[in-house]
């Protein structure tokens, strides 16, 4: 025990001398929780587990469905299907964040893709189970990812490697930009799914896993989400991710072209409102 507290504090040392201040503050812990804390992993399995019981309910009412995208047309007769966001919601990018952090915290499109291509993120805890399961009840198992196109190939590679099922037929990864208007607004690919599955459960990290407008301001990310608290545990299942989101560029969405000083005195104003009290009216447009 004693040695691998020295092992962590060493790890942690390491980050910290390698990091300007500003990533110090917003990368390294949230990159060791998601790399080491146990509680992590039991909110991942928690997630899972809490799943499958969703997805037992989900196969016996006809009238189910979790996207947005088929409220109000006729999925009764559709064949069942999921649909799960990759990175952080089954598979783990710690190592590549991890990179990042001890490189100082700003993100590099390359170094990303070459990550990729290695193929060697792991699955997280409870996610293999999961998939396989649906698929042994005819779940039919989308994953839509904002990965590039570019990347699909790799993608493919690492996640079969991990045992993620995949039908032989049919596609059943889509990427970014892999057809006209599929952005990485994950509304068209949605939409394309629930024209011929019906849509038992959503997985993600992020609010854009579940409904469009995830790059709003705060205050109106969570007027989207209102209509739909019910959904949370039920037909959409959030998985925790503290390194990276539409959730962080949200807090800065009211400030154009700031610099990263303004941006670091714009969230010290939002801490202020935080410790005040008086998180639900953050920041608006």
């Amino acid at each position: 025990m004693k040695g691998s507290v020295i092992r962590m504090l060493a790890l942690v040392l390491c980050l910290l001398s390698a990091l300007p201040a500003r990533a110090q503050e917003s990368i390294v812990d949230s990159v060791l929780w998601a790399g080491t804390a146990v509680e992590h992993d039991g909110a991942v399995l928690q997630a899972y587990r809490l799943a499958r019981l969703m997805l037992d309910k989900a196969l016996r009412d006809r009238n189910w469905t979790a996207a947005i995208e088929q409220q109000g047309h006729s999925f009764r007769g559709l064949p069942p299907a999921i649909i799960m966001d990759v990175d952080e919601t089954i598979l783990d990018n710690s190592p590549f964040e991890a990179r990042r952090a001890k490189q100082g915290g700003t993100y590099d499109e390359i170094q990303w893709q070459a990550w990729v291509r290695e193929a060697k993120a792991q699955a997280l805890p409870g996610a293999v189970e999961f998939t396989a399961y649906a698929h042994s009840r005819g779940v039919t198992i989308f994953y839509v990812t904002n990965r590039a196109v570019s990347l699909k190939a790799a993608t493919r590679a690492n996640l079969e490697k991990d045992g993620f099922p995949f039908e032989r037929k049919i596609d059943t990864l889509y990427c970014a930009g892999q057809q006209p208007g599929w952005g990485t607004d994950k509304t068209t690919r949605r939409a394309a799914i629930a024209g011929r599955f019906r849509i038992l459960l959503l997985f993600g990290d992020d609010l854009g896993d579940f409904l469009s407008g995830a790059a709003n301001a705060v205050a109106r990310r969570r007027e989207l989400a209102t209509p739909y608290q019910d959904h949370w545990g039920t037909k959409w299942i959030a998985l925790p991710n503290a390194m990276y989101g539409s959730w962080e560029a949200a807090i800065n969405a009211s400030q154009t072209n700031a610099t990263e000083q303004q941006q670091r005195d714009f969230k010290d104003q939002v801490l202020e409102r935080i410790g005040q009290g008086s998180s639900s009216d953050l920041t608006s447009r």
